[in-house]
């Protein structure tokens, strides 16, 4: 098996509920109870950064896209182009980080967006970049306030470097904090 299993990451702490893993494999995506409940497949992690693309404007949201897709650690799950859907896209897919616009239609700001996923997904919430130019330091604090540390940046220029040191960084955060 070349996936890690309740069973095969039990180590000190029972992060699984009232279940304690034994030696046992289930197949993923299988309707045994015990699966279903420890929900397993939505907390293990592939090898690649679950990522969606939110940006009101198609040529820029295209170059993030392009960007993004030459690091072999992302994987673009989803692209949005106005805030429902954003919101829509992160409460279904449950992104690990997602890249969005400050700005879109009918005045509707990222920090709404954060709001409502945080409000959704509470703990779950994934790590968010704002791409902007123009947020004010109210909104600032207040979306640090509601996120903490999954306010992870602002993001004032689309570079390839900012983009790729965005990942390293997430790539080397998540490595330290990774439970043995």
């Amino acid at each position: 098996m070349d996936k890690h299993t309740p069973c095969a990451t039990q180590f000190k702490h029972n992060k699984f509920g009232i279940y304690v893993p034994v030696c046992c494999s289930f197949k993923p995506k299988q309707n045994e109870k015990i699966w279903q409940e420890l929900d397993w497949e939505s907390k293990t992690k592939g090898d690649k950064i679950r990522t969606i693309i939110a940006y009101k404007d198609e040529q820029v949201q295209k170059e993030i896209v392009d960007i993004l897709k030459k690091n072999n650690d992302v994987e673009i799950i989803a692209v949005a182009k106005n805030a429902e859907d954003t919101y829509k896209q992160i409460s279904e897919l449950k992104p690990e980080m997602v890249f969005t616009g400050y700005n879109f239609e009918n005045n509707i700001s990222g920090l709404e967006i954060i709001k409502k996923s945080k409000e959704t997904l509470k703990d779950e919430v994934p790590v968010f970049n704002l791409i902007t130019n123009d947020i004010s330091k109210e909104d600032f604090f207040e979306a640090k306030q509601i996120l903490g540390e999954k306010l992870n940046t602002i993001i004032k220029a689309n570079t390839e470097e900012r983009y790729s040191g965005i990942i390293e960084d997430y790539k080397n955060y998540m490595n330290l904090h990774v439970e043995i």
